[in-house]
């Protein structure tokens, strides 16, 4: 999946992926096709808020920025929250 800049826009790049993620789910839905990441991004949305106490307002991968001191370091962070998510909702039967 492409979502555009380089290295020195990875804000940019997690923001282009949340909105390419919501606009996916929403295709998925109006349309009834039931798919492994129907609601993704609800559910990490929620896993985010849960687990840190994080507005979560303006979706979950500006949670992660807001929430980490640069967007480099965001890019690695939302990585890494993504694994810990998938382990954590295959031991809840997610």
């Amino acid at each position: 999946m492409y979502v555009g800049g380089d290295e020195h826009d990875r804000g940019g790049q997690l923001r282009r992926l949340q909105f390419l993620l919501f606009g996916y789910g929403s295709a998925v839905e109006l349309h009834g096709i039931d798919e492994p990441g129907r609601g993704f991004v609800v559910a990490f949305n929620d896993y985010l808020r849960e687990r840190f106490g994080w507005s979560t307002s303006l979706g979950p991968m500006v949670a992660i920025i807001d929430n980490t001191p640069t967007s480099a370091d965001a890019w690695s962070r939302f990585w890494e929250l993504i694994d810990q998510f998938q382990c954590d909702s295959s031991s809840e039967g997610r």
